[in-house]
């Protein structure tokens, strides 16, 4: 894939892979190759952490299809080769703010209608704390899912500012 040509998308809008028996089976060494890079990677790129995470699901059995997904995903990185997170400090002496992002996808998947959640947080418009987290049960309703979800993250928050606080608290750091 050195050679590939790039792109700037991490995927097809709307895709939605599937497990389809009737595709033809790829080597699934091949495949896990492929896809383990991204993962490896996605520790300092968190925009491509939900697609590598759905394409992680077939490391199994993946098909062609899949495998098609995870080249997408390579082109994209490819294209974005010089994009990265950058950690600066706070010279100028203003507020510290936490922001937060977070949203479900209620029965994204097609396979067991199980709802994906992520959140995202940032500090002095840093990433520093993400997660792309497939449910372990079905929501009945969009209100549920969406609930659930901000409580997962409300609950991450308290840990993000409890470790903020401590780090400020303690003056022999």
């Amino acid at each position: 894939m050195m050679r590939c040509n790039y792109g700037f998308t991490l995927t097809d809008v709307n895709m939605k892979l599937v497990k389809n028996d009737n595709e033809e089976l790829v080597d699934p060494t091949l495949f896990q190759q492929v896809v383990g890079s991204p993962r490896y990677l996605s520790n300092s790129r968190p925009y491509i952490v939900f697609v590598v995470g759905i394409i992680s699901r077939f490391m199994s059995e993946p098909r062609r299809f899949h495998l098609l997904a995870a080249k997408i995903l390579m082109r994209s990185i490819k294209g974005t080769l010089y994009h990265g997170i950058l950690f600066h400090e706070n010279v100028n002496g203003t507020a510290t703010s936490l922001v937060t992002y977070s949203d479900v996808d209620w029965c994204g998947d097609k396979q067991d209608k199980k709802d994906t959640s992520e959140y995202l947080f940032k500090l002095l418009d840093v990433p520093i704390s993400w997660c792309t987290k497939k449910k372990s049960v079905v929501a009945p309703s969009t209100c549920e899912s969406e609930y659930t979800e901000g409580c997962l993250a409300t609950c991450q928050a308290i840990q993000v500012i409890w470790l903020c606080v401590e780090r400020t608290e303690d003056k022999s750091l």
